[in-house]
Protein backbone atom coordinates (compact mmCIF):
# COMPACT_ATOMS: atom_id res chain seq x y z
CA UNK A 1 0.00 0.00 0.00
CA UNK A 2 1.56 3.28 -1.17
CA UNK A 3 0.44 6.69 0.03
CA UNK A 4 0.96 9.47 -2.50
CA UNK A 5 2.76 12.39 -0.80
CA UNK A 6 1.27 14.92 -3.19
CA UNK A 7 -2.32 13.84 -2.50
CA UNK A 8 -1.56 13.79 1.21
CA UNK A 9 -0.14 17.33 1.16
CA UNK A 10 -2.93 18.67 -1.07
CA UNK A 11 -5.64 17.53 1.32
CA UNK A 12 -3.97 18.26 4.66
CA UNK A 13 -2.48 21.66 3.74
CA UNK A 14 -5.40 23.05 1.75
CA UNK A 15 -6.69 25.38 4.48
CA UNK A 16 -4.76 28.64 4.99
CA UNK A 17 -6.70 30.13 7.93
CA UNK A 18 -9.43 29.27 10.45
CA UNK A 19 -12.28 30.30 8.17
CA UNK A 20 -11.07 27.80 5.55
CA UNK A 21 -11.01 25.12 8.23
CA UNK A 22 -14.61 25.89 9.19
CA UNK A 23 -15.77 25.89 5.55
CA UNK A 24 -14.11 22.51 5.02
CA UNK A 25 -15.71 21.18 8.21
CA UNK A 26 -19.15 22.19 6.94
CA UNK A 27 -18.88 19.37 4.41
CA UNK A 28 -19.36 16.94 7.30
CA UNK A 29 -23.13 16.52 7.79
CA UNK A 30 -24.78 16.62 11.20
CA UNK A 31 -26.43 13.50 12.52
CA UNK A 32 -30.13 13.39 11.71
CA UNK A 33 -30.86 12.21 15.23
CA UNK A 34 -29.00 15.19 16.71
CA UNK A 35 -30.92 17.60 14.47
CA UNK A 36 -34.26 16.13 15.61
CA UNK A 37 -33.24 16.35 19.29
CA UNK A 38 -32.15 19.97 18.82
CA UNK A 39 -35.43 20.90 17.10
CA UNK A 40 -37.46 19.31 19.90
CA UNK A 41 -35.45 21.17 22.55
CA UNK A 42 -35.82 24.44 20.60
CA UNK A 43 -39.59 24.00 20.44
CA UNK A 44 -39.95 23.44 24.19
CA UNK A 45 -37.51 26.25 24.98
CA UNK A 46 -39.52 28.74 22.91
CA UNK A 47 -42.79 27.42 24.35
CA UNK A 48 -41.90 27.40 28.05
CA UNK A 49 -40.16 30.79 28.00
CA UNK A 50 -43.06 32.51 26.25
CA UNK A 51 -44.78 33.58 29.48
CA UNK A 52 -41.68 34.93 31.24
CA UNK A 53 -41.76 38.68 31.79
CA UNK A 54 -39.29 41.06 30.13
CA UNK A 55 -37.53 41.97 33.37
CA UNK A 56 -37.12 38.34 34.37
CA UNK A 57 -35.78 37.44 30.92
CA UNK A 58 -33.35 40.34 31.16
CA UNK A 59 -32.08 39.16 34.56
CA UNK A 60 -31.77 35.57 33.36
CA UNK A 61 -29.76 36.69 30.32
CA UNK A 62 -27.27 38.56 32.52
CA UNK A 63 -26.98 35.62 34.93
CA UNK A 64 -26.50 33.08 32.13
CA UNK A 65 -23.96 35.28 30.35
CA UNK A 66 -21.65 35.68 33.33
CA UNK A 67 -21.84 31.95 34.08
CA UNK A 68 -21.56 30.59 30.54
CA UNK A 69 -18.65 32.75 29.35
CA UNK A 70 -16.32 31.40 32.04
CA UNK A 71 -17.72 27.88 31.68
CA UNK A 72 -17.29 27.69 27.89
CA UNK A 73 -13.76 29.13 28.06
CA UNK A 74 -12.80 26.54 30.70
CA UNK A 75 -14.36 23.67 28.75
CA UNK A 76 -12.65 24.81 25.54
CA UNK A 77 -9.30 24.81 27.35
CA UNK A 78 -9.85 21.23 28.49
CA UNK A 79 -10.92 20.20 24.98
CA UNK A 80 -7.79 21.72 23.44
CA UNK A 81 -5.65 19.90 26.01
CA UNK A 82 -7.48 16.64 25.25
CA UNK A 83 -7.08 17.15 21.50
CA UNK A 84 -3.35 17.81 21.96
CA UNK A 85 -2.96 14.59 23.96
CA UNK A 86 -4.98 12.71 21.35
CA UNK A 87 -2.71 13.98 18.55
CA UNK A 88 0.41 13.00 20.49
CA UNK A 89 -0.90 9.48 21.18
CA UNK A 90 -1.74 8.74 17.53
CA UNK A 91 1.59 8.44 15.74
CA UNK A 92 2.16 10.29 12.43
CA UNK A 93 2.58 6.98 10.63
CA UNK A 94 -0.79 5.74 11.86
CA UNK A 95 -2.33 9.07 10.92
CA UNK A 96 -1.00 8.74 7.38
CA UNK A 97 -2.40 5.22 7.24
CA UNK A 98 -5.81 6.61 8.23
CA UNK A 99 -5.53 8.94 5.23
CA UNK A 100 -5.62 5.97 2.87
CA UNK A 101 -7.96 3.79 4.92
CA UNK A 102 -11.59 3.47 3.91
CA UNK A 103 -13.60 5.40 1.35
CA UNK A 104 -13.68 9.16 1.03
CA UNK A 105 -16.93 10.68 2.26
CA UNK A 106 -17.98 14.23 1.37
CA UNK A 107 -14.61 14.62 -0.39
CA UNK A 108 -12.67 14.01 2.84
CA UNK A 109 -10.44 11.15 3.90
CA UNK A 110 -10.94 9.38 7.24
CA UNK A 111 -7.99 11.30 8.69
CA UNK A 112 -9.19 14.74 7.58
CA UNK A 113 -12.77 14.02 8.57
CA UNK A 114 -11.74 12.95 12.07
CA UNK A 115 -9.70 16.10 12.73
CA UNK A 116 -12.22 18.49 11.19
CA UNK A 117 -14.98 16.98 13.35
CA UNK A 118 -12.94 17.82 16.44
CA UNK A 119 -11.78 21.26 15.32
CA UNK A 120 -15.35 22.22 14.43
CA UNK A 121 -16.33 21.97 18.10
CA UNK A 122 -13.60 24.49 19.02
CA UNK A 123 -14.88 26.90 16.38
CA UNK A 124 -18.46 26.66 17.72
CA UNK A 125 -17.21 27.30 21.26
CA UNK A 126 -15.26 30.32 20.02
CA UNK A 127 -18.28 31.69 18.14
CA UNK A 128 -20.62 31.15 21.10
CA UNK A 129 -18.24 32.85 23.54
CA UNK A 130 -17.88 35.82 21.18
CA UNK A 131 -21.67 36.20 20.92
CA UNK A 132 -22.05 35.99 24.71
CA UNK A 133 -19.43 38.70 25.17
CA UNK A 134 -21.22 40.94 22.65
CA UNK A 135 -24.58 40.38 24.39
CA UNK A 136 -23.01 41.12 27.77
CA UNK A 137 -21.26 44.25 26.48
CA UNK A 138 -24.36 45.80 24.90
CA UNK A 139 -27.01 44.71 27.39
CA UNK A 140 -28.43 47.03 30.04
CA UNK A 141 -31.00 49.78 30.26
CA UNK A 142 -28.48 52.64 30.16
CA UNK A 143 -26.67 51.92 26.90
CA UNK A 144 -27.13 53.84 23.65
CA UNK A 145 -29.08 51.07 21.86
CA UNK A 146 -31.70 50.81 24.61
CA UNK A 147 -31.98 54.61 24.84
CA UNK A 148 -32.46 54.90 21.06
CA UNK A 149 -35.16 52.19 20.97
CA UNK A 150 -36.98 53.63 23.99
CA UNK A 151 -37.15 57.11 22.47
CA UNK A 152 -37.80 56.12 18.86
CA UNK A 153 -40.61 53.58 19.10
CA UNK A 154 -43.94 53.75 20.88
CA UNK A 155 -43.92 49.98 21.27
CA UNK A 156 -40.45 49.94 22.90
CA UNK A 157 -41.61 47.74 25.80
CA UNK A 158 -42.95 45.12 23.40
CA UNK A 159 -39.79 45.29 21.31
CA UNK A 160 -37.68 45.01 24.46
CA UNK A 161 -39.58 41.86 25.44
CA UNK A 162 -39.24 40.32 21.95
CA UNK A 163 -35.48 41.00 21.84
CA UNK A 164 -34.97 39.53 25.32
CA UNK A 165 -37.15 36.55 24.44
CA UNK A 166 -35.10 35.63 21.36
CA UNK A 167 -31.72 36.36 23.00
CA UNK A 168 -32.64 34.16 25.98
CA UNK A 169 -33.70 31.30 23.72
CA UNK A 170 -30.64 31.70 21.51
CA UNK A 171 -28.41 31.32 24.57
CA UNK A 172 -30.25 28.21 25.74
CA UNK A 173 -30.59 26.55 22.33
CA UNK A 174 -27.00 27.17 21.25
CA UNK A 175 -25.75 25.91 24.61
CA UNK A 176 -27.75 22.71 24.11
CA UNK A 177 -26.31 22.52 20.58
CA UNK A 178 -22.82 22.74 22.07
CA UNK A 179 -23.63 19.90 24.46
CA UNK A 180 -24.62 17.77 21.47
CA UNK A 181 -21.35 18.73 19.75
CA UNK A 182 -19.37 17.80 22.86
CA UNK A 183 -21.01 14.37 22.75
CA UNK A 184 -19.96 14.09 19.10
CA UNK A 185 -16.46 15.23 20.08
CA UNK A 186 -16.16 12.34 22.56
CA UNK A 187 -17.52 9.86 20.04
CA UNK A 188 -15.18 11.07 17.27
CA UNK A 189 -12.13 10.58 19.50
CA UNK A 190 -13.37 7.10 20.38
CA UNK A 191 -14.10 6.26 16.74
CA UNK A 192 -10.71 7.51 15.53
CA UNK A 193 -8.85 5.49 18.16
CA UNK A 194 -10.83 2.39 17.16
CA UNK A 195 -9.93 3.08 13.52
CA UNK A 196 -6.24 3.31 14.37
CA UNK A 197 -6.45 -0.03 16.20
CA UNK A 198 -8.10 -1.60 13.16
CA UNK A 199 -5.48 -0.05 10.86
CA UNK A 200 -2.47 -0.97 13.00
CA UNK A 201 -1.99 -4.54 11.59
CA UNK A 202 -1.51 -3.01 8.12
CA UNK A 203 1.05 -0.48 9.35
CA UNK A 204 4.04 -2.43 8.03
CA UNK A 205 2.43 -2.92 4.60
CA UNK A 206 2.37 0.67 3.42
CA UNK A 207 4.96 3.23 2.46
CA UNK A 208 4.92 6.84 1.37
CA UNK A 209 5.41 7.22 -2.38
CA UNK A 210 7.13 10.03 -4.23
CA UNK A 211 5.17 12.86 -5.85
CA UNK A 212 3.57 11.72 -9.05
CA UNK A 213 5.18 14.61 -10.94
CA UNK A 214 8.68 13.83 -9.78
CA UNK A 215 10.76 12.59 -12.65
CA UNK A 216 12.68 9.33 -12.52
CA UNK A 217 16.42 10.18 -12.30
CA UNK A 218 17.22 7.05 -14.33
Amino acid sequence: MIVDKKNLANELLKEKHLLNVYLSARAIPFSRKNIIILLIFSFFSLLFSYGISSNELFEKINTLNSFLISTIITVTGFLIAGYTIFCSVVSPKLSILLFSLGKKQNGLSELKRAHLSLIRVFIYCLFYTLILVIISAFSGTHNFIFYYIENSFNFSKTLFHIVNYFIFNFILIFFFFLMIQLGSFIYNIYHTIMMTIVAYPDLYKFKIGEDSEKKDPH
